[in-house]
C-alpha cells in the first residue's frame, strides 16, 4: 500500500490543505493493527515527519495549534473557529504535552493557551523540548 497517508484538513484563514504522515497501519485489517515499523514511528513520533513537506509549501509553520479536520469543526464547531487565524503547526503545546488526549478539552485549552500567549520565545521553547522529547534516552 502507500507509504504516505493523506488527511484534508483545515488550516490558516480556512485553508483546505492535504496533510501528510507516514502510513503505520496495515490497509483493510479490521481493527487497523499497527506495522512493526509503524509502532516505532508512532512511538518515536516519526510518522509525523512528512508534514515538513506542509512546512516547506507553507500550509502548515513549524509550531503552531494542531490543525482542524472537517469532524473537528462539526463536532466543536465555534470553539475552533479561532483556530484558523494561525498556521497549524509541526508541534505544539499539545504535543509536548503528551499528544493523546482522550479529553479533547485539554487540546483545546492548550491550543488557546498557545493562541493567546504566542511569542517567538514561546516557539522557541516549544521547539526546544520537542527536540528533547523526540530524542530517547
Amino acid at each position: 500500500g502507500p507509504v504516505l497517508h493523506r488527511r484534508r484538513v483545515f488550516g490558516c484563514n480556512g485553508q483546505v490543505f492535504t496533510a501528510y504522515k507516514f502510513r503505520t497501519v496495515y490497509l483493510d485489517v479490521p481493527g487497523q493493527r499497527r506495522t512493526t515499523i509503524g509502532q516505532f514511528l508512532r512511538r518515536t513520533g516519526l510518522d509525523e515527519l512528512p508534514k515538513l513537506l506542509n512546512v516547506l509549501n507553507q500550509t502548515m509553520s513549524l509550531v503552531g495549534p494542531r490543525f482542524l479536520s472537517y469532524s473537528d469543526l462539526l463536532r466543536y464547531g465555534t470553539v475552533h473557529r479561532a483556530w484558523l487565524v494561525m498556521k497549524p503547526g509541526l508541534t505544539g503545546l499539545w504535543q509536548i504535552n503528551g499528544r493523546c488526549y482522550p479529553n479533547i478539552s485539554k487540546r483545546i485549552q492548550l491550543d488557546r493557551q498557545y493562541i493567546e500567549n504566542w511569542s517567538l520565545w514561546l516557539d522557541c521553547k516549544i521547539l526546544l523540548s520537542t527536540l528533547i522529547l523526540a530524542n530517547p534516552k
